[in-house]
C-alpha cells in the first residue's frame, strides 16, 4: 500500500472541493508583493477573484482558462462565457437586435404623421442615433407595447384623454348688425389680424332671437380666446369713437355723444408694441397725437 499520496489533496483544491490560498497567494496578502508572472487561481474558478484590479496575480493569460489549467494541472473545461464581469444586453426574443441599443432606422420618423414616441422611441431618428441606448421610461409602459412587438410597436396609441382634455373652447360676444362688417374690416383684413395674431378662430353668425344683433364667436384655447377677445373689444370700442356723431332731437347744435374723443387717450396696446391698427388707430400713439377732449 502506497502511502506517499495518503492525504495530499491534489494542488490548489481543498477537502471540500473548494479553492485554497497558494503560499504565493498568502505571500502577496500579507506583504502586499506579489507576483504577475502567475496567474490567479481564484479568477479562473467559479468562485471568481474577490481582490478585483488589486490581485497580485494574472488576470489575464493567453489562451485563457484552457492554458491556465495545463499550466496547473487543473481539470480541463470549457471557458467561462464572456459575462463574467460585463453584463449582456438583454435580447428581443426574435434575435433581431438589443431591446437596449438603437440599431435600426424609425420608419416612422421621416414620414408625415412622424414618430408619436418622440425620444422614446425604440429606433433611431437618424444615423447619429444608432448604437444610442434607449431611453427607459417608466411612466406609461403602455406606448412602448411588449417587448419584441416590432413594427406593431409604433401602431398602439398613447392616451391622450389628459392632454388634450379642455384643449379648445368657445366663446361669444353679441354686437350690433351694423358693426359685424367693420369688425371684419375690408376683405378681412380686421378677423384675420385677429386670428393670425392669438390662434383663435373668429366667426360671425346670426343671432339666436335678436335680428338685429350678431355673435362673435371665438375658438381655441383659454389664453388664446381671452386675447382675441380683448381685441375685439377694443376694436368695437374704436368703432364707436369713430362713428359719426350723433345729435340729440329736437335740440339743435347739441354736443356729439360720439367721435369727440378721437386721439384723447393714449392707446394702451401701443405702449406694450401690440396695437394691429397702427395709423386707424383712434387713440393716441404717443404724447405727441394727443388732442384735448371736444376739440
Amino acid at each position: 500500500m502506497d502511502i506517499r499520496k495518503r492525504g495530499r489533496p491534489e494542488p490548489g483544491f481543498s477537502l471540500n472541493g473548494g479553492f485554497k490560498k497558494s503560499k504565493q497567494e498568502m505571500e502577496s496578502l500579507s506583504t502586499g508583493v506579489g507576483s504577475k508572472s502567475k496567474p490567479c487561481t481564484k479568477f479562473f474558478s467559479t468562485a471568481g477573484c474577490p481582490f478585483g484590479e488589486g490581485c497580485h496575480f494574472l488576470h489575464y493569460v493567453p489562451g485563457g482558462y484552457n492554458a491556465v489549467a495545463h499550466m496547473m494541472n487543473l481539470t480541463p473545461a470549457a471557458p467561462l462565457p464572456p459575462t463574467r464581469n460585463v453584463a449582456a444586453l438583454p435580447h428581443v426574443p426574435n434575435g433581431s437586435a438589443p431591446s437596449a441599443v438603437k440599431t435600426r432606422i424609425c420608419n416612422k420618423f421621416n414620414t408625415a404623421e412622424g414618430c408619436k414616441f418622440g425620444d422614446k422611441c425604440h429606433f433611431a431618428h437618424g444615423e447619429w442615433e444608432l448604437g444610442k441606448h434607449i431611453a427607459p421610461s417608466f411612466d406609461d409602459h403602455r406606448a412602448m407595447g411588449p417587448p419584441g412587438a416590432g413594427r406593431l410597436a409604433g401602431r398602439m396609441e398613447p392616451p391622450g384623454p389628459a392632454a388634450s382634455f379642455g384643449a379648445n373652447s368657445t366663446a361669444k360676444i353679441s354686437v350690433e348688425a351694423s358693426l359685424a362688417g367693420a369688425i371684419i374690416g375690408k376683405g378681412g383684413v380686421n378677423s384675420k389680424q385677429i386670428c393670425r395674431q392669438t390662434g383663435a378662430k373668429l366667426s360671425i353668425r346670426e343671432h339666436e332671437s335678436d335680428p338685429n344683433l350678431r355673435n362673435i364667436e371665438l375658438e381655441g384655447s383659454f389664453e388664446q380666446i381671452k386675447e382675441a377677445s380683448n381685441m375685439v373689444k377694443d376694436l368695437l370700442l374704436t368703432l364707436q369713437m369713430s362713428a359719426p356723431p350723433k345729435t340729440t332731437p329736437g335740440v339743435p347744435g347739441a354736443p356729439a355723444s360720439h367721435g369727440s374723443n378721437f386721439k384723447t387717450k393714449l392707446c394702451e396696446n401701443f405702449a406694450k408694441g401690440s396695437c394691429t391698427f397702427g395709423d386707424r388707430c383712434h387713440f393716441a400713439h404717443g404724447a405727441s397725437e394727443l388732442r384735448k377732449s371736444g376739440v
